[in-house]
């Protein structure tokens, strides 16, 4: 097992499922009433009947099959992912449900997400002529097997799969090979599983997870940022989120290049309160009166923000 994607594992994920534990059990329940289905298709029932759906969360329902679609394709977020920018209208959604051959290109998905369905979706898809959104496919896919992940957007599944590689805590993944998003979601994967395999109360679905927990805290240069602002009215949380922010990354960057060092989070953080008499000289660095005896002199002293420049110097 890789120890550094073990490290980055433990601190994104594991240390904080409960952050994401309503996702986890949303992402679960979705995959199986889709493994339900799957069941009822391959048993003989039509997509449309409402016993296909019978042992699924949506049983209830009075519509169930167009619930399920919704929730497949349609809805902000369906436990897979959210939908983004990638929206579809419903008069549109209408017009897919509506199509002859709508209903044997969701089956065949369903029970076999394969590269050749996956493909075959992606030009029906395009024939339809209701715009492009690769992503609402993508996280269909999502729905139907584990073996890719929870990243549908193809940009950011390319910065955390490429990052992943660059810092060699996967192989590389051969330039032959195709280079669309599934095929490198079944490559990055197995990769993830492989390497992590045999860590503490992990699934399948933690490990999907863990990729966009990735993309957002590593490898998304947005969440990178040397300085970070957080606005809000008095007493929302911004100093106790910050605070948050900083033990994370510390603790990343710790295992990474200070394991064997003593040193701990408090050592590298400072708290500074501006306001109207805060000067240059309390920041940076300024003369001032200091006593020998009875006599007074200026002497030059060290603001805060240099004080920390030099603890800072150290690492």
């Amino acid at each position: 097992m890789s120890q550094r994607l073990k490290n980055i594992y433990t601190h994104v994920v594991h240390n904080r499922k409960g952050h994401r534990k309503g996702w986890y059990e949303e992402y679960k329940s979705f995959v199986n009433d889709v493994r339900e289905i799957k069941k009822a298709l391959q048993s003989g029932l039509n997509i449309r009947d409402s016993n296909t759906f019978i042992h699924t969360s949506l049983s209830n329902n009075p519509t169930p099959f167009d619930a399920f679609i919704s929730k497949f394709i349609y809805d902000f977020a369906n436990g897979i992912a959210s939908r983004g920018r990638s929206v579809i209208s419903g008069e549109n959604l209408n017009k897919l449900k509506s199509n002859s051959s709508f209903d044997k290109i969701i089956s065949d998905i369903i029970t076999s997400p394969s590269k050749e369905n996956y493909d075959a979706l992606q030009q029906w898809w395009e024939d339809q002529k209701i715009g492009n959104n690769p992503l609402l496919i993508n996280r269909m896919l999502g729905a139907c097997t584990l073996d890719v992940s929870t990243t549908a957007d193809n940009g950011k599944f390319n910065q955390i799969f490429y990052w992943l590689q660059n810092e060699g805590l996967i192989k590389k993944y051969p330039d032959e090979e195709p280079q669309d998003w599934f095929s490198k979601n079944i490559f990055l994967v197995e990769q993830m599983r492989l390497e992590l395999s045999g860590f503490p109360e992990i699934d399948n679905f933690w490990i999907n997870i863990s990729i966009w927990e990735m993309y957002v805290y590593i490898s998304n240069p947005f969440s990178l940022k040397k300085q970070i602002i957080k606005y809000g009215a008095p007493g929302t949380g911004k100093t106790f989120s910050a605070i948050q922010n900083t033990q994370f990354y510390f603790a990343i960057w710790k295992d990474e290049f200070a394991s064997e060092n003593e040193i701990t989070h408090s050592d590298c953080i400072d708290k500074v309160q501006f306001h109207s008499s805060f000067t240059y000289e309390d920041f940076i660095e300024g003369m001032r009166p200091d006593s020998e005896g009875d006599k007074v002199r200026l002497k030059i002293q060290n603001g805060i923000f240099k004080n920390f420049c030099i603890k800072a110097a150290k690492w």
